[in-house]
C-alpha cells in the first residue's frame, strides 16, 4: 500500500478546514455589540422582506400589516405602497424606499439558491425584478386576531351593578394564563443553531435567528460551503478510498464539542424578552437574543454588525472555497488528478491565495 504524505504543515488539511469553519461559526454565534443607532434607510435598491410566518403575526389596531421594511435588523411597518415606493415612518417623519426586488424571505432564498454561487445576492442592497408579493394572511389568522381583540375589549368592559337589593358582587378578573416557557433556553438555542450550521442545514439554522439580510447571506455562504465540502469528500472517497477522504472531512464532532463547551460555560442573563450570553472565552462581547413567539432567536444583525468587514471577508472566503471545492470535485470525477497528493497540492494553493479584501 502506498503511504500518504502529509499535504500541509502545521496541522492536517481537515484541521485547517475546521479552523476556517470555526471562525465563521463564532462570527455568527458569539459576535455581538452592534451600534445602538441604526443608519437611515437607503433610498435605492432596497429589499423589502415580507414575513409570512403565522407565529409572527404583525398587526396594527387589530388589522394585519402587509409589509415590513427590514433595515439592519430593524423592522419598520410599511404603511402603503405606491408604484415602486414603500412608505413608512422613520424617526417620527414620513419616509419611503424605492425597491426593485420584493419577495417573502423563503422565496428570496429559494430563488437565490438556484443561482450559481458567483451570481448570488450577498448584500442587503440587492438587484432583481420588480415583484410585489403579499404575505399569505388566511381568514383563520384574521379571525384569530379579531377574537383576541374582542376578548381584550370584553375584559376591559366595566361591570354594571345589579338592580336587585342584593349587594353587587365584586367583579371577577381572570388573570391571563402564564406564557409558556420557551422550548429551548438561550444556551440550547445557540447550540442547536451551531449544530444545524455544521450540518449545512441553512433553513434550520435560520429558524433560530432574527431576520437579517447580511446574517442570512453569511448563513447561505456557510451552507453552500458545507455542501461543496461534502460533495468533494464523496468524490475523493469514490476515486481514492475512504482513508484518503479523511483529509478533506471536517471533524464535526470535535468542533461541536468545543462549541458546546462555550455555550454550557456561558453566563446567561435574561431580562424580559432579551437574553445575553457571556462566553467564558470572550465575556466582553455577549451574544444577544430576543424572545419571539415563545422561541429565543439569535440577533444576527447584532452579531455581524460588530465586525462587518471581518464578516464580509469571511463570507467571500467561504464563497471562494465553495467554488474551489466544486471545481475540484468535478476534476477528480473526470480523472484530472492521479493521486491524493495532487489533490492536496491543488487545495493548498487555494489556502495560499491572498485573502479577499
Amino acid at each position: 500500500m502506498q503511504s500518504r504524505k502529509p499535504i500541509a504543515r502545521g496541522g492536517s488539511l481537515s484541521e485547517q478546514l475546521a479552523a476556517c469553519l470555526a471562525a465563521l461559526l463564532f462570527v455568527s454565534v458569539a459576535g455581538a455589540g452592534a451600534a445602538e443607532n441604526a443608519a437611515a434607510p437607503s433610498q435605492t435598491k432596497t429589499m423589502v422582506i415580507i414575513d409570512p410566518n403565522p407565529e409572527c403575526f404583525y398587526h396594527r389596531n387589530g388589522a394585519p400589516v402587509d409589509f415590513l421594511y427590514m433595515d439592519g435588523g430593524v423592522q419598520l411597518e410599511i404603511e402603503r405602497i405606491e408604484g415602486d415606493r414603500a412608505f413608512f415612518t422613520w424617526n417620527g417623519k414620513p419616509a419611503y424606499v424605492r425597491t426593485n426586488f420584493v419577495a417573502t424571505l423563503e422565496e428570496f432564498h429559494e430563488e437565490n439558491n438556484k443561482r450559481p454561487p458567483e451570481f448570488r445576492f450577498f448584500q442587503t442592497n440587492v438587484a432583481g425584478v420588480v415583484r410585489w408579493v403579499k404575505p399569505k394572511i388566511t381568514p383563520e389568522m384574521i379571525a384569530k386576531a379579531k377574537l383576541a381583540a374582542a376578548q381584550a375589549q370584553t375584559n376591559a368592559r366595566p361591570v354594571v351593578a345589579s338592580s336587585s337589593s342584593e349587594p353587587a358582587k365584586a367583579p371577577v378578573t381572570l388573570a391571563p394564563p402564564p406564557p409558556k416557557a420557551p422550548a429551548l433556553s438561550p444556551k440550547e438555542t445557540g447550540l442547536a443553531f451551531a449544530k444545524a450550521l455544521m450540518e449545512g442545514d441553512a433553513a434550520k439554522a435560520k429558524s433560530f435567528c432574527l431576520p437579517d439580510a447580511r446574517g442570512m447571506a453569511l448563513l447561505d455562504a456557510q451552507a453552500s460551503f458545507i455542501a461543496s465540502l461534502n460533495n468533494l469528500n464523496k468524490a475523493v472517497t469514490d476515486k481514492f478510498g475512504a482513508q484518503a477522504a479523511a483529509d478533506v472531512k471536517l471533524p464535526t464532532d470535535e468542533i461541536l464539542k468545543k462549541i458546546r463547551a462555550e455555550f454550557e460555560g456561558a453566563r446567561e442573563e435574561i431580562n424580559g424578552d432579551t437574553a445575553m450570553l457571556f462566553s467564558p472565552s470572550d465575556p466582553k462581547n455577549p451574544q444577544k437574543m430576543k424572545l419571539v413567539a415563545g422561541q429565543w432567536k439569535i440577533d444576527l444583525a447584532n452579531a455581524v454588525s460588530r465586525k462587518p468587514a471581518e464578516a464580509a471577508a469571511m463570507q467571500q472566503m467561504m464563497q471562494l472555497l465553495t467554488m474551489t471545492f466544486q471545481q475540484l470535485a468535478t476534476d477528480i470525477k473526470n480523472g484530472k488528478y492521479a493521486n491524493m497528493e495532487e489533490v492536496g497540492k491543488a487545495l493548498m494553493s487555494t489556502f495560499q491565495m491572498p485573502k479577499p479584501q
